[in-house]
C-alpha cells in the first residue's frame, strides 16, 4: 500500500489544536501573519533554533493493516529525543512543529514531487476569488491551517513579487537577472537595491534570509521569480508551516545545495504490505 496514502487516510494527529495555539496560530482562517512589506521595508522572523518535529505514537496501530493511527507532535531538542529513547518516536523534519506538520499533510509531499506548478495554478485561481484559490489548494490535499498558510503564502507572494514572476516561471536560474535575495546590505549602489523592488531586508533570526546560493552565480542559483518568494515570503512561511520539503529530506524540482536537504526516513515502521 502506498505510504502516502496511508498517512492521508488513517493518521490521526491528538495534539495539533495544541501545536497552533503554542505558535499562535490557531485563528489560522481568518489571521494572515505576513505584514506588509512595503510598508515596513522588511522585517525579521523569529524562527525556533536547536530543535526538530518529532512524532509520538499512541499505540502499535501502525503496524496494522488498517486502524486509525493516532500520534502527538513533539517539539524536540536532539538531547530530549535521546533521553527519550523511546522506539514509538520519529523525527519528521528540521525544526518546531508548526502547521503543515501533521503526517496527513507530509503526505501531500509525498504524492507531489514538484508542488511549486500546482500551487502557482492555485495562485492564479485565487486572483479570481479567494475561495477559488483555497479549493484549490484543498483538492492537492492541504487541509486546515496548512491550507490557509500557504493560501495566505500565496496571496502575499502575488501582492509583493508580481514584477519578476511575470515574465519567468522557471525555478534556477545560473546567472543574469534581478537578484531579490540578495541582502539589502551587500548592493554597492542603492539604486541596485531598493527596498520595493531588488535587494532582501527581511531576516531570519536578524541573519540574511537567504542563503548565498540562492543568487550567487552558479546551479543553485534560484530565478527572479523564486529569489522575490524565498525573500519576501519564505521567512514568514517557514515558521508557521514548519515543513519544507528541504527539512522533511524530500527531493524537489528546485535545484538546492544537497547539505540543505534533511536526511530522514518517513516510514515510522508502517506497515506497507
Amino acid at each position: 500500500e502506498d505510504l502516502a496514502e496511508i498517512l492521508r487516510t488513517r493518521a490521526e494527529c491528538t495534539n495539533c489544536a495544541d501545536v497552533l495555539a503554542d505558535l499562535g496560530f490557531s485563528d489560522y482562517a481568518t489571521r494572515d501573519p505576513y505584514p506588509n512589506y512595503r510598508a515596513t521595508g522588511g522585517y525579521d522572523t523569529v524562527i525556533a533554533t536547536g530543535v526538530n518535529c518529532y512524532v509520538k505514537f499512541a499505540d502499535d496501530a501502525r503496524f496494522q493493516p488498517e486502524g486509525t493511527i493516532r500520534y502527538e507532535l513533539q517539539t524536540l531538542t536532539t538531547a530530549e529525543a535521546a533521553a527519550a529513547n523511546n522506539s514509538d518516536t520519529y523525527i519528521t523534519h528540521e525544526g518546531a512543529c508548526a502547521a503543515c506538520s501533521p503526517l496527513d499533510q507530509l503526505a501531500v509531499y509525498l504524492a507531489e514531487t514538484d508542488l511549486a506548478g500546482p500551487v502557482r495554478n492555485c495562485a492564479l485561481k485565487r486572483l479570481l476569488s479567494n475561495s477559488l484559490g483555497l479549493q484549490c489548494l484543498a483538492d492537492l490535499g492541504f487541509r486546515d491551517a496548512c491550507l490557509h498558510i500557504w493560501n495566505y503564502n500565496a496571496a502575499h507572494s502575488g501582492k509583493t513579487c508580481t514584477l519578476p514572476c511575470a515574465f519567468s516561471s522557471s525555478n534556477n536560474q545560473q546567472s543574469g537577472g534581478a537578484n531579490y535575495c540578495k541582502p539589502f546590505s551587500a548592493c554597492l549602489l542603492w539604486w541596485t537595491c531598493d527596498m520595493n523592488l531588488l535587494g532582501c531586508k527581511n531576516t531570519i533570526n536578524g541573519e540574511p534570509a537567504c542563503s548565498d546560493d540562492t543568487w550567487e552565480d552558479g546551479v543553485y542559483r534560484l530565478s527572479p521569480c523564486k529569489q522575490c518568494d524565498e525573500c519576501r515570503s519564505g521567512p514568514i512561511f517557514k515558521k508557521f508551516s514548519g515543513r519544507t520539503r528541504r527539512n522533511s529530506g524530500l527531493p524537489s524540482a528546485i535545484v538546492r545545495p544537497p547539505d540543505q536537504i534533511a536526511q530522514i526516513d518517513h516510514y515510522y515502521g508502517i506497515d506497507l504490505d
